[in-house]
C-alpha cells in the first residue's frame, strides 16, 4: 500500500534487536505546526531529540523510559523519519542503546500495547504501539504487567506529548485510508500482553 499524502506528518519508525536476534520495529506518526508548515531536516532533528525518550530516555516528570524495563539483550539501532507530505528526505538517526533490567527476557513475540485515541470514534483513528518484549521483573500475578510498569511507562508518553507540543509537534493517528491526521488526546495500556507472532524466535 502506498504511502499516503498527509501535510505536515512524518512517519517515525524506531528500529532494534529482541534477545533473540528477530527485529522489532515501533512506527508512530507525528505533525508538525498542525499540518500548516512542512518539516525540514532542523525540525525533524528537534522531534528525534524528545521522541527517543519513549525508548532510550532520560525519564520525563514521573515518567520511565521502555528500555528500562528491557533485558540488556533487547537493543534499539535506529530511528528512520519520513515526510509524508514530501520536502525533507528520508532521515535516519542512529540510536545505539540496549535494556537496563537485570531480570531475564520474556519471549520475543511477548508485546506490551501502549494505545493511541484520538476524540473521533473508529479503528481508522486508534492507534497500537507493541513495544518490545519487557524482562521478567515487570511480571506478576500469573502473567500480567505490572501495574508500576504501567503507570511509568504511561506518564513518560504523556511527558513526551506534552515536551513535543511545546516546540510544535504532535503524536498521533495517521489514517492511511483516509490521509488524514488525529492528535492522541490520550494514551491507555491494559496489563495482558499480546503476541507478535513475525517477532517469534
Amino acid at each position: 500500500m502506498p504511502l499516503p499524502t498527509i501535510p505536515g506528518v512524518a512517519r517515525c519508525t524506531f528500529r532494534g534487536l529482541m534477545e533473540s536476534g528477530k527485529q522489532w520495529s515501533n512506527v508512530l506518526h507525528c505533525r508538525y505546526a498542525g499540518g500548516a508548515s512542512t518539516p525540514g531536516v532542523t525540525e525533524l532533528t528537534n522531534l528525534d531529540a524528545v521522541l527517543q525518550k519513549l525508548w532510550m530516555g532520560p525519564v520525563v516528570g514521573a515518567g520511565d523510559f521502555w528500555l528500562h524495563f528491557a533485558h540488556s539483550g533487547v537493543t534499539l539501532i535506529d530511528a528512520q523519519y519520513y515526510v509524508l507530505s514530501g520536502g525533507a528526505p528520508p532521515l535516519v538517526i542512529t540510536h545505539p542503546a540496549a535494556g537496563t533490567a537485570a531480570t531475564q527476557t520474556c519471549p520475543s513475540e511477548c508485546a506490551c500495547v501502549v494505545t493511541l485515541r484520538t476524540g473521533t470514534r473508529g479503528r481508522s483513528y486508534r492507534g497500537r504501539t507493541y513495544l518490545p518484549a519487557p524482562a521478567l521483573g515487570n511480571i506478576a500475578n500469573g502473567g500480567l504487567i505490572l501495574g508500576t510498569t504501567i503507570t511509568s511507562t504511561l506518564a513518560q508518553w504523556n511527558g513526551v506529548q506534552a515536551a513535543l507540543n511545546a516546540i510544535q509537534w504532535s503524536i498521533g493517528v495517521a489514517s492511511y485510508l483516509h490521509s488524514t491526521f488525529a492528535d492522541a488526546s490520550s494514551f491507555t495500556m491494559d496489563n495482558r500482553f499480546d503476541v507478535i507472532r513475525h517477532r517469534k524466535g
